[in-house]
């Protein structure tokens, strides 16, 4: 079985990174996506000119990873997405509050992904924010709506932490079943689960996890990406998402080679 890794270091509240200078964050990048990180996702302010400049930068390096950009579920900061010219947009989805606020969410993805799809090459992929406490039976009409505009994936994410193995095998085998798409995995860490979980959406048939080389930051718990493949590999003895690494050594010589690269700030 192949996961792949999407790498969500590159956010701006990730204050580790950001306190990098903008040098020091392009070595960075090339050193992630040498690393066989299937996808760098972006979480920059697309209001900042400096910050705009770096992602166009970034874009044009001819990485082995797709580049995709952070977009809210908005038409114009979809449109500011689109100027960026990455591989991919991924617009995230806020949790709803009453049905009203779900007929809204559904015709608005809607405009986004054909936006999307009428006004760029890029794929698309949605993430449900919070899909750890909406109605499964409403994710599941997302991902058909999501599917049938043309998106590529839909990502769950537990937003705060709060599922279990067991929940969250139920949860992706249930979107499964019901609709053929592939499904991203991202899984905060709050609490120390989300390692744990991630394992059990892959388990449960996710094809994309979504994790952090830095892992945590002032508001960002993603999923550290080398705890990760260490629990893996003692679990299973098999590093069964990427040929990059022959054995848990060479893992450990590419965290301090990354550490190096960014001047040990993290």
């Amino acid at each position: 079985m192949k996961v792949n890794i999407i790498d969500t270091t590159l956010n701006y509240s990730n204050e580790e990174f950001m306190n990098l200078d903008s040098y020091k964050r392009i070595e960075a990048v090339k050193f992630i996506s040498g690393m066989g990180v299937s996808q760098l996702e972006i979480k920059f302010n697309l209001n900042d000119k400096d910050l705009r400049k770096e992602i166009i930068q970034i874009t044009n390096l001819d990485l082995k990873s797709k580049i995709s950009v952070y977009s809210r579920l908005d038409i114009e900061n979809v449109r500011r997405s689109i100027d960026i010219g990455t591989d991919v947009i991924h617009i995230s989805v806020p949790l709803y509050k009453n049905e009203d606020d779900k007929n809204r969410i559904k015709e608005n993805i809607k405009r986004c992904i054909n936006c999307c799809i009428e006004e760029s090459e890029c794929e698309v992929t949605v993430g449900i924010e919070d899909a750890s406490r909406a109605d499964i039976n409403f994710i599941i009409e997302l991902s058909k709506i999501v599917l049938y505009e043309g998106a590529r994936r839909i990502r769950y994410c537990d937003g705060v932490g709060i599922l279990y193995p067991k929940r969250i095998l139920h949860q992706i085998k249930t979107i499964k079943e019901a609709v053929d798409m592939p499904i991203e995995i991202s899984a905060k860490d709050e609490y120390g689960m989300g390692i744990v979980n991630s394992i059990g959406a892959i388990k449960a048939g996710a094809e994309y996890m979504v994790s952090s080389m830095f892992g945590k930051g002032r508001k960002i718990d993603n999923c550290n990406y080398f705890k990760f493949i260490k629990s893996v590999y003692e679990s299973t003895e098999n590093i069964i998402f990427t040929n990059k690494f022959k054995n848990m050594h060479e893992l450990d010589e590419c965290e301090i080679a990354l550490k190096k690269v960014i001047g040990e700030a993290v």
